[in-house]
């Protein structure tokens, strides 16, 4: 019982994921075999084995991609499906797994803080995964404590919001000062 149980279900959550819980499908263009992020959990997580950052992030994440995609197939071809669309393509492009490349949970974390509140939405899907990646990378450089902080933070609020989102600013600067256009 208590805390054994517990910990218990938490193995049994850990065993299911690890178990196969990854549903393949073709990217969006049609080309390579990739991750469905809507259907798996490994990428994003579920329930107890998430941390507490993460699950704050994915909260409704696959519901919000699933009702996209349905809109796209089935809804009105409006200026709100069409946006939202584009939305849950760049998050999806982001999600994909990168053979023998696992992702830090401070990139996932700072990725999926910059989809959702508004940093790659001019990019294209397909440029999304290589900016986030270099926006990650400058922010090891130039903001060496953010990423432990990711790791020991427990929610999005009051400084770890105010701090990412000035990295993400910083890595957009750099960005732009490296590839004017």
């Amino acid at each position: 019982g208590g805390e054994e149980g517990r910990l218990v279900e938490v193995v049994e959550e850990l065993m299911s994921i690890s178990d196969g819980h990854a549903v393949l499908g073709r990217s969006p263009e049609g080309g390579a075999v990739c991750q469905d992020p809507t259907a798996s959990l490994t990428r994003i997580g579920a329930g107890r084995t998430s941390h507490p950052l993460v699950l704050e992030l994915i909260a409704n994440l696959r519901l919000d991609l699933s009702q996209d995609r349905d809109a796209s197939a089935f809804g009105d071809a409006d200026a709100v499906t069409a946006t939202r669309a584009a939305q849950a393509a760049r998050i999806e492009a982001f999600l994909q797994h990168l053979p023998g490349r696992p992702v830090p949970l401070a990139e996932l974390a700072v990725g999926l803080f910059a989809l959702q509140h508004g940093h790659m939405d001019n990019s294209a899907p397909e440029t999304v995964p290589s900016k986030l990646e270099g926006a990650f990378q400058h922010i090891l450089q130039e903001h060496l404590e953010l990423p432990a902080l990711l790791e020991a933070g427990t929610t999005f609020e009051g400084d770890l919001e105010r701090r990412t989102a000035e990295a993400l600013l910083s890595a957009e600067a750099a960005y732009k000062a490296r590839f004017p256009r």
